[in-house]
């Protein structure tokens, strides 16, 4: 039995540079988009997201850690993060 899951991915740099990190996976994509606008609006009041790069390289602001991101990476482009969705196998009560 399969149903979908979403997962809210992060990712920072660019080209061969480009770093990319599972943040939480959901069983609600309602509740996974939600996450992301949370996030989103966290990065823009720390300054670490992708439009606000230059401000974040200037000011040096590189380690501040997101309480919602335990991975949480930054660098001189600032952070993104997106969703991907993908089925997940449940396990059955029956043996291979």
């Amino acid at each position: 039995m399969t149903r979908k899951i979403y997962v809210v991915i992060g990712e920072t740099g660019e080209y061969s540079d480009r770093e990319e990190w599972t943040v939480r996976a959901f069983t609600s994509e309602k509740r996974a988009k939600d996450f992301i606008l949370m996030l989103d609006n966290w990065l823009r009041e720390n300054g670490k997201s992708y439009r606000e790069s230059r401000a974040v390289h200037v000011s040096g602001r590189y380690n501040t850690e997101c309480p919602h991101d335990p991975r949480f990476q930054v660098d001189y482009t600032g952070t993104r993060y997106y969703l991907d969705e993908t089925e997940l196998e449940e396990e059955s009560d029956e043996k291979d």
